[in-house]
């Protein structure tokens, strides 16, 4: 605070223009908590051994502190109300002038803790003032332990210190009615609760907002039994998946087939099964069968609990195709698979959602790993492979907005990984997880030629020594040292087959190389098996 408004001040106070003064001063040179210390109980006018900046500070507050003395002898000569804040344990009460205020007995202060108000830290705080609450004392005496003001906040991301200086509204407001009180703009009497209350223009106390009887409810028709849970349409489909059902299972029994699925609900999960079964090989569409399902729990109750090899079935129906995605989505977009597995289809973007203006594909992460460590809240992955970006289209495309990405649980996705890995000849032969993904992404950009930045930039990392973790260690190591020459030419032999899973749908890549051009041109029907084989294992 400059000299030219201090004096400003101390003329208009002079002249009457206040009722009351008061301030919570910043003097952070007071504080015993700054490290190093700047002052001592011995010395609260400042330590000898300072540098020039912390001298230059000291001696600021130490001005601040002088006149905030003189404004406060002002006040007590024209019978103006004052009050000033510091920390009880400050050396602003050990600077000469403030001795009456330093006695922890005095009758000229107000002592707090912050706990009283519903704070979780105590911060005892002192207020020098002429009103009547000098004296008052709301100290906490409970035994438990509160919160110590080190560290940060991971909520707000400040220092704990930051956060307790917001001053609790219990204690502004005890703090403004003693001044009031003091400056005659309220009186001092008795609580009324009345007064206290929130209540309308025309309304008074014990008096209902809306008097007399009250209004007899309209009488409601109908009962919940005949309110269906499902839209129309479902119901409409249920029935029918449930009518073909049954007729194509009639003919082999010689019994109502109602009766025997209500005595033995594990024949009606078999029969089911076949059902489905003899849908795929006819032709049929899983969305048919998944309706099936749905009407057999619906037309006998008992069946609700005992269908699971029927729905097993349906899941090897739906085959890999998210699987795979979501795999994909962690390799190329170098993303945490927990992260892909925990999101639904409106976290994803694809080409087709933006009209095809961008040629890339973006997934959104509303919470991560990283996002209470001063990290954006809100993270994206991009994936921009041609082939992958296929795939993935391929893959989820056709989802709802509120669909999960990958429907099953976590370790549902760690069995079909382990199955993979089987079927590659590649179990128990490398130590491959779906938690290396994020990492083995990253070390493939690298052997790409990807720049470092835009890796670091992919893996959301802040700093460059995380990224050293993942390519300085391990880009010069291989995974499938463990691996036979049998596994290893089933793996090249995958590799050739790989782009044709993107060309079935999207049309051959832009570049290729001659043996990738050779396989689309005179293999075209092994991408067809391989997909197949792959959703049969």
């Amino acid at each position: 605070m400059c000299s030219e408004l201090r004096a400003r001040l101390e003329a208009l106070l002079l002249s009457g223009a206040f009722l009351l003064v008061g301030s919570l001063p910043t003097a952070s040179s007071f504080s015993r908590a700054i490290r190093p210390p700047l002052r001592s109980s011995c010395s609260p006018l400042g330590l000898r051994a300072l540098s020039p900046f912390q001298r230059a500070k000291v001696l600021a507050d130490n001005s601040f502190a002088e006149w905030f003395l003189r404004l406060r002898n002002l006040c007590l000569k024209l019978h103006v109300v004052y009050w000033l804040g510091q920390r009880d344990t400050s050396f602003w009460w050990q600077f000469p002038g403030w001795e009456d205020e330093a006695w922890p007995h005095s009758a000229v202060t107000f002592r707090a803790d912050m706990c009283q108000f519903g704070c979780l830290w105590r911060k005892r705080t002192r207020i020098a003032t002429s009103c009547a609450l000098g004296g008052v004392r709301l100290l906490c005496s409970s035994p438990v332990r509160y919160l110590r003001l080190t560290g940060h906040s991971s909520a707000t991301r400040l220092p704990w210190t930051s956060c307790a200086d917001t001053i609790p509204s219990g204690f502004a407001d005890a703090l403004a009615v003693g001044l009031c009180a003091a400056a005659q703009w309220t009186s001092s009497r008795p609580l009324d609760p009345a007064a206290c209350a929130k209540l309308g223009s025309c309304c008074r106390v014990g008096e209902a907002k809306n008097p007399g009887p009250r209004r007899r409810a309209s009488r409601r028709t109908g009962d919940l039994e005949s309110r269906p849970l499902q839209s129309a349409t479902s119901l409409f489909l249920g029935s029918s998946a449930w009518a073909s059902f049954l007729r194509w299972v009639s003919p082999s029994l010689s019994v109502d087939p109602l009766s025997v699925f209500v005595a033995c609900p594990l024949l009606a999960a078999m029969a089911l099964r076949a059902y489905g079964n003899e849908l795929f090989q006819a032709g049929g569409s899983k969305h048919t069968f998944r309706y099936t399902l749905v009407g057999a729990q619906r037309a006998i109750i008992s069946l609700k609990g005992a269908l699971g090899p029927a729905w097993e079935l349906l899941s090897r129906w739906e085959g890999y195709k998210r699987w795979c995605g979501c795999t994909l989505l962690a390799f190329y977009g170098m993303a945490r698979v927990g992260e892909v597995l925990a999101c639904r289809r409106r976290h994803l973007l694809l080409p087709e959602d933006l009209f095809q203006f961008c040629p890339a594909v973006f997934l959104r992460f509303d919470s991560s790993k990283t996002s209470l460590r001063g990290r954006p809240k809100v993270q994206q992955n991009r994936v921009d492979d041609a082939r992958a970006m296929a795939l993935i289209q391929t893959a989820f495309a056709d989802l709802e907005p509120d669909e999960r990405l990958y429907p099953f649980s976590p370790s549902a996705f760690r069995t079909r990984w382990d199955r993979s890995l089987q079927t590659l000849g590649l179990q128990d032969m490398v130590s491959v997880t779906p938690g290396g993904l994020r990492g083995g992404g990253a070390v493939a950009a690298y052997h790409r030629g990807c720049p470092i930045s835009d890796i670091q930039w992919k893996l959301r990392l802040k700093h460059m020594a995380t990224l050293e973790h993942y390519l300085q260690e391990v880009a010069a190591l291989s995974a499938l040292e463990g691996a036979t020459h049998d596994a290893r030419t089933t793996l090249r032999a995958v590799l050739q087959l790989f782009p044709f899973l993107a060309y079935k749908k999207f049309g051959p890549p832009t570049a290729v190389s001659t043996l990738e051009q050779w396989t689309l041109v005179c293999c075209p029907f092994f991408a067809d098996r391989f997909w197949l084989d792959v959703e049969v294992h």
